[in-house]
């Protein structure tokens, strides 16, 4: 993984971390599904499928990354969660 995007995950989950309020046992668990989603998220990204199809992609693998958090997280958490998902959308579409 190149080192700006292994920074820009390592800077996610500090931040998620942080916000989310995480017990010691739910860290692990956390940064494993977050960097597997990531480089999923990643290899979408620089695939040269059609537009149509990354975005379907990209949908199918937040709603499994979603659930996976949710069975994880506390309700409370996972309201955090959801909020700082919201955050980087943004974040993203005013870069584009």
């Amino acid at each position: 993984m190149p080192e700006d995007l292994k920074q820009e995950l390592v800077n996610f989950q500090q931040e998620s971390k942080e916000r989310l309020k995480l017990t010691p046992e739910q860290e692990e668990p956390f940064r494993e599904i977050s960097t597997r989603y990531f480089r999923e998220f990643r290899e979408v990204k620089k695939s040269d499928i059609r537009v149509t199809e990354k975005f379907r992609k990209v949908k199918d693998i937040q709603t499994r990354k979603d659930a996976e958090m949710k069975a994880l997280l506390t309700e409370e958490q996972y309201a955090t969660y959801l909020v700082i998902q919201q955050e980087r959308r943004d974040r993203m579409q005013q870069k584009r």
